[in-house]
């Protein structure tokens, strides 16, 4: 029942604190207040702007029932971290490994640098990155690989160590040789053609010249 001193017809108005809906670096809170600004709903609550931190609308605004007060965290550090230094490949062709194969020489080794970072985020979300120092801490070390671009090496049959030899120096399959050689001369090494030791064919336009009793051999491309 109304206070009868109010008398016949009187009003009761019901006046409520303010509900002010504060975002502050995303997360969402609703505030009940009887200060007249921003800045003092802020005191109020005990929230703090540091550094660059920044309020919308503006600290000196009148607080308004149901307004939305938008608050921006800003935070920049300093990070130093360790990285990995990428080895790179050396690739080295080579006669002496058959086409189409391949062979590790020295195998790759990251190295290690210490970096620091000079990082700014926004409401916790980071927007900048950048390198402020580097420091290598270990060097890395490069892998060597070893290409192959020699020809196809004989491993058996006669002169095999002459035959990949003069393949290796000109860069011709040893085995086309060895068969050439061999066609050439019945299937015997040193058999002779007129000359002892000699094997030709414009088919293949190699010459071979042998002289076993010297024990001297080289190969030579007739044009």
């Amino acid at each position: 029942m109304p206070d009868p001193i109010l008398g016949m017809g009187g009003k009761i108005t019901i006046v409520r604190a303010a509900a002010v809906n504060v975002t502050d670096a995303k997360v969402q809170k609703v505030y009940r207040t009887w200060e007249k600004t921003v800045g003092d709903l802020l005191k109020e609550k005990n929230i703090d702007l540091l550094g660059q931190d920044s309020v919308e609308p503006a600290a000196n605004s009148p607080i308004e029932n149901n307004m939305t007060v938008k608050i921006t965290r800003v935070a920049e550090l300093d990070l130093t971290q360790k990285e990995p230094i990428e080895y790179k490949t050396i690739r080295k062709n080579s006669a002496d490994l058959e086409r189409g194969q391949t062979q590790t020489e020295q195998k790759g080794v990251n190295g290690e640098k210490e970096v620091t970072y000079h990082i700014k985020r926004i409401d916790g979300e980071e927007v900048s990155r950048k390198v402020t120092d580097t420091k290598v801490l270990t060097e890395a070390t490069s892998e060597i690989l070893i290409i192959g671009i020699g020809p196809k090496l004989v491993h058996s049959g006669p002169y095999v160590d002459w035959l990949n030899q003069a393949a290796k120096d000109t860069l011709v399959n040893a085995t086309a040789l060895q068969c050439l050689m061999l066609r050439e001369s019945g299937g015997t090494a040193d058999a002779g053609l007129g000359t002892k030791g000699v094997y030709f064919s414009n088919r293949f336009t190699t010459a071979f010249v042998s002289y076993p009793l010297y024990n001297y051999r080289f190969f030579r491309r007739v044009a």
